[in-house]
């Protein structure tokens, strides 16, 4: 990574590290907004090789999976503040959280009278979703003490 690049990221972390906590939940909640369905996507495309799904009518699974995640996410806690340290508790709160989205989201998938949604990619997606979860914070978390 260049120099100027690393600063341009000391600079964005400090700013976002300033911002009220209203507004870094807020930021949360849009990340997870776009990161949920991309991360459910992805687990699609690797389960069916393609990233062309050509399933009709399937986009009611990427909206349960969001609403799910950010009503299970906010019920643990992961909007209610900023995590400062990523401890066992809040470990835990990450992989509680999308294992129950994921859990709900393949009852949604299963009783769903259409099913569009592969079985085999939810592992997948739980995978992927314990990732990009538990990644985002971390990788924000450590950006902002190296520049705090």
């Amino acid at each position: 990574m260049t120099e100027s690049m690393a600063r341009w990221i000391e600079v964005f972390v400090s700013r976002l590290a300033q911002l009220p906590r209203s507004q870094k939940r807020l930021l949360m909640l849009v990340a997870d907004t776009i990161g949920i369905p991309l991360v459910l996507w992805s687990a699609l495309t690797l389960r069916l090789g393609t990233i062309h799904h050509n399933s009709v009518g399937t986009e009611w699974i990427y909206a349960a999976a969001l609403f799910t995640s950010v009503l299970v996410f906010a019920r643990m806690g992961l909007y209610r503040a900023v995590i400062r340290y990523l401890g066992p508790r809040a470990i835990f709160a990450v992989f509680a959280g999308v294992t129950t989205s994921v859990v709900l989201v393949s009852a949604i998938a299963l009783l769903w009278p259409n099913r569009a949604l592969p079985i085999s990619a939810l592992p997948i997606y739980w995978s992927f979703a314990l990732i990009y979860v538990g990644g985002s914070r971390f990788l924000v978390l450590k950006k902002a003490e190296k520049v705090g």
